[in-house]
């Protein structure tokens, strides 16, 4: 007999996002929820979700806001020119369909896929003070050429072994 899971992506994108997810959560309607790690809000969501027994997984981004990477120029072939959650001029994600093209014209270096992806897995242990139950990636990128096989080599570093 199997189980049927729902899960609310998105968790630390933002306060207003959180407390929609959270209220999900209190009511039954949503079996757990995927943590952005590099949300403006996801020390707060982390802390609250632990509080009230929500199971997460890490939702996996590459393509949205700045990268957790310490030093982003270890990520240069995933990042460009742009503006951060707090206005200022910043490197931020190329966005899904710029990152697939690049995937596909061979120009994202995997290793530095890899740096990212530690970096979010390490962030949410710090976060939340487990590893993450699942993994997946923010609009499904973690499901491109390359980044996927780069992704599973990390979960099965950490123990993870849910994706979706």
């Amino acid at each position: 007999m199997g189980r049927l899971v729902i899960t609310a992506d998105d968790l630390g994108y933002s306060s207003r996002r959180d407390d929609g997810i959270l209220s999900c959560w209190e009511s039954g309607a949503i079996t757990r929820s995927s943590l952005m790690v590099n949300g403006i809000s996801a020390e707060s969501a982390a802390k609250k979700a632990k509080e009230r027994g929500l199971v997460l997984g890490l939702h996996f981004n590459i393509i949205e806001g700045t990268p957790v990477c310490d030093d982003p120029s270890r990520i240069k072939s995933l990042l460009c020119d742009g503006v951060d959650a707090n206005g200022k001029c910043s490197k931020v994600f190329l966005d899904k369909g710029r990152l697939s093209s690049e995937v596909d014209k061979g120009n994202i270096d995997m290793e530095e896929v890899r740096i990212e992806a530690r970096a979010q897995i390490l962030k949410f242990i710090e976060l939340c003070g487990e590893s993450p139950k699942y993994v997946d990636g923010h609009q499904h990128a973690h499901v491109l050429p390359g980044i996927c096989n780069i992704l599973g080599e990390e979960m099965q570093r950490y123990g993870i072994s849910e994706t979706r």
